[in-house]
This record gives structure tokens, C-alpha cells and sequence, in this order.
């Protein structure tokens, strides 16, 4: 178990390390940040009443990176649910995704909320990669972007 979070760990710290060569590219943004997520929600996901959309991943999957075009500016900060720790970065209309979940579990749906202006029409789901139980990229395994 603890080698499961180590490596999960890593993926995180890795993909941390790219987002940070990616925000160092010396672009500038004129597109305002958007407010930071100040808590998890359950794994249900966000309440129905917010617009918006979540992230669906595969069943194997026990940790994601996932880039999300949103040209329009509407995401605001994700919202993690309980189970699942995550981090994400945003660069013009570009919001990059890590996330993991805390035990070796599937990662529920809605457990990864995206808060919305418009319901999340617009939003495109760029590339994502998946990760197994052992660190091991699924390549069959890719996020969906459902909306609410």
C-alpha cells in the first residue's frame, strides 16, 4: 500500500514539475484566474443546482492527468471529491488536471466536479492519461467529460 501511494506520489510530483515548465513559458494571460476551490465534496460530486460537468474515468484507473481546453473561461477551480486528492493548474484557456485517489480504488463518477458558468458547453477535453494500480499507464483508459 504505502508503494502505491509513493508512486502515486510521484505521478503527482511529475506532473506537477510539467505544469510548471508549462506556466514558465513566458506567455502572458489576459484571461482572469479563476477563484480557488476551498474543499472536497463527496464522491457524489457537486450538487446538481451548480452547472457544470465532471470527470468519468475507467474502472482501472486509479489516477489521472487531464488537460481541458475551456476557450470561453468559464471553469472555475475543480472540486475534489473525500476520496480523491488532486491539484490543477490553469494557463490562458488551457486548466490541467491531476488528480489520484487516496486508497487503490476506482475513482467514482463525479468525484471530479468542474464548476461551470454555462454548464460546461465549450469545454473541451484535450489529452488525458490514466494510471493503474501499479503506476502503469492505461492506454485504452481515457476520461470523459460528462455534463451535469
Amino acid at each position: 500500500m504505502q508503494r502505491h501511494i509513493n508512486r502515486l506520489t510521484a505521478h503527482l510530483l511529475t506532473f506537477a514539475a510539467a505544469l510548471a515548465l508549462f506556466a514558465c513559458d513566458g506567455s502572458t494571460s489576459e484571461t482572469p484566474q479563476p477563484p480557488a476551490a476551498d474543499g472536497g465534496v463527496p464522491d457524489s460530486g457537486p450538487e446538481p443546482e451548480v452547472p457544470g460537468a465532471f470527470l468519468g474515468v475507467h474502472p482501472d484507473a486509479r489516477s489521472c492527468e487531464v488537460m481541458l481546453l475551456d476557450a470561453d473561461g468559464q471553469l472555475g477551480a475543480p472540486v475534489f471529491g473525500a476520496a480523491v486528492e488532486g491539484r490543477s493548474l490553469r494557463r490562458g484557456d488551457r486548466l490541467a488536471v491531476a488528480f489520484a485517489h487516496r486508497a487503490d480504488a476506482s475513482i467514482a463518477a463525479g468525484a471530479v466536479g468542474l464548476v461551470a458558468a454555462n454548464g460546461g458547453d465549450g469545454v473541451q477535453l484535450e489529452s488525458a492519461t490514466c494510471f493503474d494500480a501499479a503506476g502503469r499507464p492505461l492506454p485504452e483508459a481515457d476520461a470523459v467529460l460528462e455534463a451535469l
